[in-house]
């Protein structure tokens, strides 16, 4: 008989189920008040660092797009930069200034004849005449 008492009876609750079954908002107890004020901080502090996660991203994206916006200004200032520096006029002048290139004129070319020896050593003859272009 004891064994059929077993089965007959309710299966024992968990302490949480029980204490929330108790639960009356009509005259509630000492324990309920705390319970109810920890629950609304609990949502009042998740919400607040919600909000504050929020706030701070919105920091955090305006400091990037200053940043993509001076990126963007030092990148055409170096673009025009370059376009400077690639200017053949400076280069040119660049070039003659400190290299003392300089663009021949043309009494500066020289015609240069070869004449083979019937034996031996090559004979190179130099002749004054200028080079025609």
């Amino acid at each position: 008989m004891r064994e059929l008492v077993r089965y007959l009876r309710r299966r024992r609750r968990p302490r949480w189920r029980r204490w929330a079954e108790r639960l009356d908002p009509w005259s509630p107890r000492p324990a309920d008040y705390v319970v109810a004020s920890g629950l609304c901080l609990g949502l009042s502090l998740a919400y607040l660092a919600e909000r504050s996660y929020a706030v701070e991203l919105d920091r955090r994206i305006f400091r990037l797009e200053e940043r993509c916006g001076s990126l963007a200004e030092a990148g055409d200032v170096l673009a025009a930069r370059a376009t400077a520096l690639a200017d053949r006029a400076r280069i040119v002048s660049i070039a003659q200034r400190e290299l003392g290139m300089v663009v021949p004129g043309p009494e500066a070319f020289v015609r240069i004849d070869y004449v083979a020896p019937p034996r031996g050593g090559a004979r190179v003859v130099r002749s004054t005449v200028p080079a025609v272009r």
